[in-house]
Order: structure tokens, then C-alpha cells, then sequence
């Protein structure tokens, strides 16, 4: 086994893809798990066609992830995304499919593994009650953020990267450990 201070750093930059913004976090796997920087992305034209919006949202992830890379020194990167949901709305649930896998080429493109995390997934690993409703979701899944970073205001997508970055986190450190 490893010793921490041998460990390669490793940074995960997690995302969560809703139909009006992008959630986003950056955290180190090294040890315990710490979030870096975290924000939400609103895609301008809300009421816009997801085929109007989304190549420019993909085109802008490219740059902001190519910036984010260059910033630390890491030696490993993941992209962690938001596994697809299966909601009520087909449509939508194929055009945000078709987001993430325009996210997920980029995150390819730039040498980044990719890891996918359920919902379900990361709010096991975050403590929240299997039998949750949304809305207890929603107001646990903040208060963790709040909790893991400090930030009063923050999105529900903010707040579920953050959550999603964390779980991936705690993922990629057993593999490295392995």
C-alpha cells in the first residue's frame, strides 16, 4: 500500500449537466477528499433549443477545461459526470444524453479518464436516507456542499457536482491505493 505523501495527485472535475446550467467541481482524490473550487454554469437563451445552446456549452467546457488542466500538477485527471436520470420527459432525457456525450469527448480529447456516477451513487456515499424525496435531496445535498466547501449560495447543480467530485473522489483514491 501506498503512503499518502507518495500518492500521485490526482484531480477529479466533476459535472453535473441540467437542461439550464452546468454544475461543476474540482477536487483533489489525495487523502481526504478536498473541493477546490466549485460553480454553476448557466447557459444563456434559458428558453433557447438544447441544439442552439448545447454545442456552444460543450465549445466553452473545452476552453474552461483545458485552463483548469493547466492550472495544477496533477499527474492523473478524471472527469466525473452525473450518470443520465430516466425522468418523466424522454426528450429531454435524450438531449441532456446527448450533452453528456459531447462533454465526455471533450474530457477524452484532453487525456482525462472518465468516471460515471449515478445519483443514487453519490447520495449514498453522502449520507442521504435511500427513501429521500427530491426535495430532501435537494436541501441535504446543499447543506453537504455547505458543509464540505462553506459557500452559503450555490446552485442545486452547483451543490450536486460538489457532491458528485466527492464520490468520485473517494472512487479514484481506492484505485490508486489498489
Amino acid at each position: 500500500m501506498k503512503a499518502f505523501d507518495d500518492m500521485k495527485r490526482h484531480l477529479v472535475i466533476a459535472l453535473d449537466p441540467s437542461y439550464a446550467a452546468l454544475g461543476w467541481a474540482r477536487v483533489f482524490a489525495d487523502g481526504q477528499p478536498e473541493v477546490i473550487a466549485s460553480g454553476a454554469m448557466s447557459y444563456s437563451h434559458r428558453k433557447a433549443k438544447a441544439e442552439e445552446k448545447f454545442p456552444g456549452i460543450i465549445r466553452d467546457f473545452g476552453q474552461i477545461l483545458d485552463e483548469w488542466l493547466s492550472l495544477y500538477e496533477a499527474q492523473q485527471y478524471t472527469v466525473a459526470i452525473e450518470h443520465s436520470w430516466h425522468g418523466k420527459n424522454a426528450a429531454t432525457a435524450s438531449k441532456l444524453a446527448e450533452l453528456r456525450g459531447g462533454l465526455l469527448a471533450v474530457a477524452l480529447c484532453a487525456n482525462c479518464k472518465i468516471l460515471r456516477v449515478t445519483p443514487r451513487e453519490w447520495q449514498v456515499a453522502s449520507d442521504i436516507p435511500m427513501r429521500a424525496d427530491r426535495a430532501m435531496v435537494k436541501r441535504m445535498s446543499r447543506a453537504i456542499a455547505l458543509r464540505r466547501t462553506g459557500k452559503l449560495a450555490m446552485s442545486e447543480d452547483e451543490a450536486d457536482a460538489i457532491n458528485i467530485g466527492v464520490c468520485a473522489a473517494g472512487v479514484v483514491r481506492i484505485g490508486d491505493l489498489a
